[in-house]
């Protein structure tokens, strides 16, 4: 029997003593009215002294609730709440990609080379913690925190799968006012906020170097409100974001970032509607991205986009999302240019690389445990630019089972076709199957 269990017995018990003790004049009743009248009273007398005690539980019963949460919680004594993902991706591939359980590009290779694999990975799997409660200067207090196994692995040729490592994804510390949000932490480019539905890639997202900018970044983000058009809330957004290109400069002793070197903070701002609720809530953004790229001497170049983004019910069981963007120099953030920075000019010297791409992605959800969709993105550099990868293209089609507690079944059919200046276009195909519990 646990404490609380005990503690309440306990209770009941005593209430139980208090009443019997207060019934003995009960059994002297007789036919006449003043007897009637003295046993009503005692009645009524017992009715209230049970009422208490009744509500003595309730109040104590609330107290230890409270206190377990407490017990639970954090060194402030705030409540948090673990929740997760334990998942399993089955693959079978056909043709060669940079990666056999989460490819992004087809890659060419000799023929003499077989062209088929397979294989299982739990690296998609994903725990998170949250806690909340606390307040601070007028605000309501969070974290949030999640993690997976994507971060690499021990071992020799194809350890990459085997006993993976922890990889922190998302983390986020936030102070919430009425009409106002700060956020210190990771996570996605506010750039291009939205990600794809789907248990096959989540250890990168879908349609990453295919459309999709999506890579974490440490940032600090302030959210504002600035009125409402009938349905319609209006936020603007701004954030700082550590820079990071997703290249070195030749040479460089310590194989700096290219990012880092420029040692300025990357921009970025959104203008934000939203409207409706809970699964039935839209969104669409216009945002822009400034940042600077080191070089080798004192001067810098400029990684810079702008973009649009959109969740779209178009009813109560379709959905719409996906992004698109025009920019140049955008590796840094997961796979622009088909994750290039540079082309070559006419007299073959590296120039910053212009790129356009996105993705478009629907679903649908007859109920509750069904989700079914599919979409497709690209990478498309300029050709002017000469970049070695000229287009990346990926398609996929899902359905996701939830039959009802913690299990839940994916299955993905993917395409990737990718261009390249010298191989042509080569593509690669994976059947992926995720079994796990969710929780």
């Amino acid at each position: 029997m646990t404490p609380i269990a005990a503690t309440l017995r306990r209770v009941t018990i005593a209430a139980f003593i208090g009443m019997l003790l207060a019934a003995p004049g009960l059994g002297a009743q007789d036919s006449t009215h003043a007897a009637r009248t003295d046993s009503a009273a005692r009645l009524d007398s017992l009715a209230e002294r049970l009422a208490r005690a009744e509500a003595a539980i309730r109040l104590l019963r609330e107290q230890l609730q409270s206190q377990a949460a407490a017990a639970a919680g954090t060194k402030s004594r705030s409540p948090i709440e673990f929740s997760g993902r334990v998942l399993m991706n089955a693959f079978y591939n056909s043709g060669h990609s940079e990666n056999a359980d989460v490819p992004t590009f087809a890659v060419p290779a000799a023929a003499a080379f077989q062209d088929r694999s397979g294989g299982a990975t739990f690296r998609q799997t994903q725990l998170a913690l949250s806690a909340q409660g606390a307040r601070l200067w007028g605000a309501d207090a969070t974290g949030y925190l999640e993690v997976d196994f994507f971060g690499g692995a021990q071992a020799g040729a194809g350890g990459r799968l085997l006993f993976p490592e922890p990889r922190l994804r998302i983390a986020r510390a936030m102070l919430t006012w009425g009409d106002a949000e700060l956020m210190v932490g990771q996570d996605v480019p506010l750039l291009s906020p939205v990600e794809p539905t789907g248990l096959a890639s989540t250890g990168k997202p879908s349609f990453a170097g295919a459309g999709n900018l999506w890579l974490w970044l440490p940032q600090v983000r302030l959210t504002k409100s600035i009125g409402e058009s009938g349905p319609v809330r209006w936020a603007l957004q701004g954030a700082l974001v550590a820079p990071w290109g997703n290249g070195i400069i030749a040479g460089d002793a310590d194989r700096t970032d290219i990012g880092e070197r420029s040692r300025l903070p990357m921009l970025q701002a959104r203008l934000r509607a939203r409207w409706g609720e809970e699964e039935q809530r839209g969104e669409v953004g216009v945002s822009g991205h400034i940042g600077w790229l080191g070089t080798a001497g004192d001067s810098t170049l400029s990684t810079n986009a702008v973009a649009v983004s959109w969740i779209v019910p178009l009813a109560s069981w379709l959905e719409a999302r996906g992004e698109a963007y025009s920019g140049q120099m955008l590796a840094g953030l997961g796979g622009g240019g088909a994750g290039q920075n540079f082309g070559l000019n006419a007299l073959s010297q590296p120039i910053p690389l212009r790129d356009t791409g996105g993705w478009l992605q629907v679903n649908v959800r007859p109920n509750a445990r069904w989700t079914m969709g599919g979409g497709c993105g690209q990478s498309q550099p300029l050709l002017a630019d000469r970049p070695s990868t000229q287009r990346n293209v990926s398609c996929e089609t899902h359905a996701i089972w939830r039959p009802g507690g913690l299990p839940v079944i994916g299955l993905e059919l993917k395409e990737i076709q990718t261009t390249y200046a010298t191989a042509g276009t080569v593509r690669t195909r994976q059947v992926n199957l995720a079994v796990g519990v969710e929780f």
